[in-house]
């Protein structure tokens, strides 16, 4: 078994975009491959300066992802995920 350790931001943050990338691949359905695609797009571009940023500002960025999520989707577990992770980064910032 692997050991995760969940205070270190980046892994964190790699696990969300990686689990966001493995549902899109996996969907078979156009309209949510579709918001999948643009959603990985957008965690992507975040993480190509993840290391250099700091929590609190990849904690904003992530806020503004989140709230341009379509309605439609706000129960979708990839949401549920995005929102669990700034959940625990801001923790992480905070501690």
């Amino acid at each position: 078994m692997t050991y995760i350790d969940w205070s270190d931001a980046e892994t964190m943050f790699g696990l969300l975009v990686e689990y966001v990338a493995d549902a899109h691949i996996a969907e078979r359905e156009a309209t949510r491959q579709v918001f999948l695609s643009g959603l990985h797009s957008q965690l992507e571009a975040i993480q190509d300066g993840f290391e250099d940023m700091p929590t609190a500002a990849a904690v904003l960025a992530l806020r503004d992802i989140r709230q341009t999520v379509d309605p439609g989707f706000e129960a979708d577990d990839v949401v549920q995920h995005l929102t669990h992770c700034i959940v625990e980064l801001e923790r992480v910032s905070a501690a």
